[in-house]
């Protein structure tokens, strides 16, 4: 079975098509932005911040991050909540002053 996709030039939609016989789907253009999430992924959260995943979760390991909400065994992160955080300087990130 041959899978091809038809892009509708100078239209807002594309169609996509499987098989000879199969029935038309539309799709949203690429240019389309749907509204952003409100729970981030680790790896939109990381993104954001301009870091690692393994740094998201060295963050919430030590508490310098608000809490991320399990759903299941998914770990999501409320976005509401990390625009406000970085909105007040992103309390808690900073690394402790060590004294010697």
């Amino acid at each position: 079975m041959s899978h091809r996709t038809e892009w509708a030039i100078g239209t807002e939609q594309a169609v996509a098509t499987r098989g000879p016989s199969a029935p038309l789907r539309n799709r949203p253009n690429c240019g389309d932005h749907p509204r952003p999430s409100a729970m981030l992924t680790v790896h939109e959260l990381a993104a954001l911040l301009h870091c690692s995943t393994r740094t998201i979760y060295r963050l919430t390991a030590n508490g310098r991050i608000p809490e991320p909400c399990r759903l299941g065994s998914l770990l999501r992160w409320p976005r509401a909540q990390i625009e406000a955080w970085i909105a007040e300087g992103c309390p808690g990130a900073a690394r402790d002053e060590v004294l010697v």
